[in-house]
Order: structure tokens, then sequence, then C-alpha cells
């Protein structure tokens, strides 16, 4: 917000125009309100002359830090940005975003394409324009006749051309540079594999160039593409994918990435086994798979085995489990489904089930590559409810060994989860005790198909505004759960099968849905009699 403001040159603030909003929520941050720039790009030329002689030279930088009066700024108007600039760190972040913007979308090649773009859009409407509203006795801007308006542009214009060089030549008068420059070019070795991130900035393109401060370190880092890894720099020393580098001259570095074996490795985890079921719930022996990556994974070739090399399952071809999805591996899908009659992520037939005893079950890639392993047992430390009880084995958290007893339970709902969470997912937590999730995330509930209540689990990486509200299949709002801001962490709420009201509705399917700033997720519940 700073760096446009400056950048334009909108004189007009921070005296005046400098809004603030803040949401209500807990934690809520104040956000500043961009409107009424049009001192800005030279176009009030004449009544700006007097106050400070010129667009051209006048430090706009000075003008909004300062612990002085400046123009019509009072010291409210600019202290907090002042005081801000006096960190060290927060300087250096701010000369090198701006730095960021003035290489990309400040540069006079970008303003000047933006601006040819509008003008072939608002061009051809300027003349019926005049003709309605000038000339006006008081606006002198308005302008009178088609001259006028081309000449209004080429200020513009002329503004985008020189303003660059002067934006770099205020910053280092402001903080005392030596104004030393150099430039910086960037490429990968393959941006199908990864690109370089330099301060602020995605650079998806060879050959990048920008100008920075010979004075001011800049932080560059190698960004592998899922499947791939940083191997090494060329152009800079540093063993590690990341940097703080201080251009002494001017230098060209490529961020060097190779591919990895397969990119799903310890990604597609067995998460449910379901070994010995019940007499009076028989679903035959299936095994639960759970993508716990951000892309999709293609199964197209994989395998899945038990301790016997002669006992294949090759999975269909063109199979493909999208991030945070399930898929069961049945040995029966007839009596698979018609103990769970809404779950259809399954494939089968295995053509082999699994010992009552113990077992190996092993998953393999295309290659023949072995992604995942587990070797679970009937007797302790492995959960003995598992075992012919009606229940199923269930990890309880995909971040843990699974080949590990003590990472596996039975599960909480009888004849266990399958294609869903599992009921005994718990959070992990960091060294520094902080939830860790990843990506937002929302969970099929639990038990589904429910009564008389459910539970719901979602995820959310970072601290923010929470809505969760039930609809029925008309979307007609039964009623909201949650509607606050959440710190991140891994979430869970209960539902009791009420309206807004506190009142029981009526059995059938329902939809819930979560929202969290840009990311929006719906599933499907069935709530029974």
């Amino acid at each position: 917000y700073h760096i446009a403001q400056i950048f334009v040159m909108n004189f007009d603030w921070p005296g005046n125009n400098n809004k603030l909003f803040k949401s209500k929520a807990n934690m809520g941050k104040w956000r500043h309100v961009m409107y009424d720039t049009d001192f800005g790009f030279e176009r009030w030329t004449d009544g700006v002359l007097t106050f400070v002689g010129g667009y051209q030279d006048y430090n706009m930088l000075n003008h909004t830090y300062s612990d002085v009066i400046t123009f019509n700024n009072p010291i409210w108007s600019t202290e907090v940005f002042t005081s801000f600039l006096s960190n060290q760190i927060f300087r250096t972040k701010f000369i090198n975003t701006y730095c960021d913007r003035i290489n990309t979308t400040y540069s006079a090649e970008n303003t000047l394409y933006v601006m040819d773009s509008l003008k072939t859009i608002i061009e051809p409407y300027i003349f019926d324009h005049i003709n309605r509203y000038g000339p006006s006795i008081y606006d002198s801007y308005t302008p009178n006749n088609m001259n006028e308006y081309n000449n209004a542009i080429q200020l513009m214009e002329n503004f985008a051309q020189y303003r660059p060089e002067n934006a770099m030549n205020e910053m280092a008068e402001s903080f005392n540079l030596n104004g030393s420059r150099a430039t910086i070019s960037i490429f990968s070795n393959d941006l199908d594999m990864g690109h370089v991130a330099l301060n602020t900035l995605k650079i998806d393109r060879q050959g990048w160039t920008g100008e920075y401060f010979t004075e001011i370190p800049l932080k560059i880092k190698a960004v592998s593409n899922f499947g791939y890894e940083f191997s090494h720099w060329e152009g800079i020393s540093s063993p590690v994918d990341s940097a703080s580098i201080l251009l002494n001259s001017n230098i060209s570095v490529t961020a060097h990435f190779n591919a990895i074996g397969n990119p799903f490795q310890n990604l597609i985890v067995i998460n449910e086994i379901n070994y010995n079921s019940s007499n009076d719930f028989d679903s035959g022996d299936w095994v639960e798979l759970v993508n716990n990556s951000i892309y999709p994974a293609d199964l197209t070739g994989w395998k899945f085995l038990d301790e016997d090399d002669s006992h294949i399952y090759s999975l269909p071809d063109s199979l493909v489990i999208q991030a945070g999805d399930y898929l069961v591996l049945c040995q029966d899908t007839s009596s698979f489904s018609t103990v769970f009659p809404t779950v259809n992520n399954y494939v089968g037939e295995l053509g082999y089930g699994f010992s009552g005893g113990g077992e190996l079950l092993r998953l393999m890639d295309s290659t023949d590559a072995l992604v995942d392993y587990v070797e679970y047992d009937d007797s302790n430390p492995w959960p003995l409810n598992a075992d012919g009880n009606g229940f199923s084995l269930e990890l309880t958290n995909y971040e843990l060994d699974n080949t590990i007893a003590t990472s596996w339970a039975a599960s909480l709902v009888p004849n266990g989860t399958p294609g869903v969470t599992n009921s005994t997912y718990s959070v992990l937590k960091s060294e520094s005790n902080a939830l860790v999730p990843n990506v937002y995330a929302l969970h099929q509930n639990y038990p589904n198909p429910f009564n008389p209540a459910t539970t719901i689990k979602y995820d959310i990486p970072k601290d923010t505004h929470i809505l969760i509200n039930i609809f029925d299949l008309k979307g007609r709002l039964i009623k909201t759960l949650i509607d606050e801001y959440q710190i991140s962490g891994f979430k869970t709420i209960k539902w009791d099968a009420t309206n807004k009201n506190g009142q029981q509705i009526a059995a059938g399917m329902y939809i819930y849905r979560i929202k969290a700033g840009n990311y929006s997720e719906t599933k499907k519940m069935v709530l029974l009699k």
C-alpha cells in the first residue's frame, strides 16, 4: 500500500485520503483502503507546482517518511510508517520489495503496456465524454478537446518512463545509501523442475533481470516442483536451496534441479486395515490408502501385495487419488458394498485375503519400487479389538510411521471408516508445540450415515476466519456451526442434527461447507431415522 502511494506520487496523502478498516473478529488486523489517487501520475501538474515544484524534483519518500510536518501531512499521518522504517529488518524488506515492484509491476515497459490497453478501450468514448461534460468552469482537468486529452495521456506516459529511476534515487537519498546498483539475471536448468524465488517475486521465466542496491542483501531461494529436488546453484556459493546475497557486481544465477525417484514415496499411505471382520458385518478384508500430498497421484501400473509374492493385485489403469482423498482396496467388492452402501471410492477384487494372525502388506509403484508397507499383528502391542471384534485397524495420523504398532488404534466406529477420515485421527504437534497442517482440508464426517450426532474434522494451515454451514439439498441454510476467527490447526466440530433454532431435523441427505479466505469445499452426509 505505501509503496503504491509513494510510487504514483499521490501528494494528497497521507495527511488526507487516509482510511483504515478492521474485521470485528478476534485478532482482526488493520488494513488500508486505497482510494482517491488522482494526484498521482503527474495528472495535477498545475496544482502541485505551487507546493512542491514539480513531480520530477520532489522526493515522495521523504513526503511520507518523516518526523516533522511535510507538505500538508501532520505528524500523526506519518509516524507509524516512520517508526516501522526505524527497524532495520523492516527497512531492508521495504527497500527490496519496492525494488521488486520497480523491476516488475512498475517497470516502464509494464506500465506503458497497461496504459495502452486501457487507452484502447477508453478512447472511442472520449469525444462523446467531452461533448457531454466539457468544457467545465469548475474542473480544468476535464479535457475540452482531443488535444487536451492526448496531452494528459502524454504526461502520464512520461511519468511512467522517468518514475522508476527517480524512485530508486529517492530510496538512496532517504535511506543514506551510496546509490550503487547491480543487476541479477535468474535462470533455472528446467522450469518444469523448479523456479527461483527472489525476495517477494516468483521468477517463472528464463533470463529475468532485475536491478538492486549493492548494500542491501537479497533473499534468494530455489523452489522445486513436485517430483524434483534442488541440486546446486551456479553463480553463487551456497550448499543449500536458500541464501542471502549481496550484489557486488552484475551476476547471473542458475538454480539446478534433479528428478527424484517416486515423488509419492511415503505419501500414498496404508492408512486403515480390516483383516478380520465380525461375523455380523462381514465386509471381507480391505485396506485403505490415503494420498497425504497436495497433488493427485496416478496409480497406473501400481501393485498391492501381501507377504506372498504371488498375491499381486494390479491397480486399474488411469486410477487417480486426488490430494487428501482415500481409496479402498477390497477382497470382495460385493460384501464390501453390502456393509458400506454409501462408500464408492473402492476397487477390487484383490483375489486374496489377509491373515488374521498378522501379515506384511506392500504397495509398489509402476517400477516395482516400494512406496509403503505395514507388517501388522494381532497381539500386543498391536490393537487387539481389530481382530474379529467388529473394528478396523486405523492409523491415528498420516504423518506417523505406520510400521510402528503405537501409530495404530482400533477404530472408534464399528466396522471401521473406509473411504473417509479415520475415527481415531488425532493431531500432531511440532517441536514448538504448534499444530502443523500443511493445506486446507475438509474431511468426511464420521460416522456417516449417522444418528443422532456426527463429527466433522477440518484443517486450517494459517490463522483466518472460518465459516462452516449446513444446508439441505435445496440450498437452504439449516445451521451455522462456526463463524469465527480461528488459529491454525487440526480442528473438530460436532453436529447434533439440530437446526439454527435447536430443533431436530428430518432424516435425509445434507451438505456441509467450509469457507476460509479463498478456500471453499463442500461434502455430503446422511442423517438416518
